[in-house]
């Protein structure tokens, strides 16, 4: 979270006050994603980044979330990640998530297969 802590100084001539703004932030240990890890094709898998932090303190706010699938990261705004396949294949999920004193990746193998129906 941020904090923002303000000085006064004062005595019978005058006043002072200054303000400074702090950012507490909680050491990133470990991710993970969490979700189905085979999807059908052309339908939404949804996935969730859990994020595990050194002293759980549950400050998530200062937290940054990118993923790739392919070559390039995306930011991503929050902890959970919608994708659409187009294609069938195996691919790789990759999430970073990060903050100004620590960062933690993960990645996932995913199975995108087209769905037969079996209609008598």
């Amino acid at each position: 979270g941020t904090f923002t802590i303000r000085l006064t100084a004062s005595n019978d001539l005058s006043s002072v006050v200054s303000s400074q703004t702090i950012a507490v932030q909680d050491t990133i240990l470990r991710v993970s994603i969490q979700g189905s890890l085979v999807g059908v094709l052309g339908q939404q898998s949804e996935f969730s980044v859990e994020v595990q932090q050194k002293y759980s303190t549950g400050i998530t706010s200062d937290l940054q979330f990118r993923w790739k699938l392919g070559s390039e990261f995306q930011q991503q705004d929050g902890s959970q990640i919608n994708l659409l396949f187009d294609k069938e294949g195996n691919y790789e999920l990759e999430v970073e998530v990060y903050n100004d004193i620590s960062s933690s990746k993960t990645s996932e193998k995913l199975v995108i297969a087209y769905a037969m129906s079996c209609n008598p």
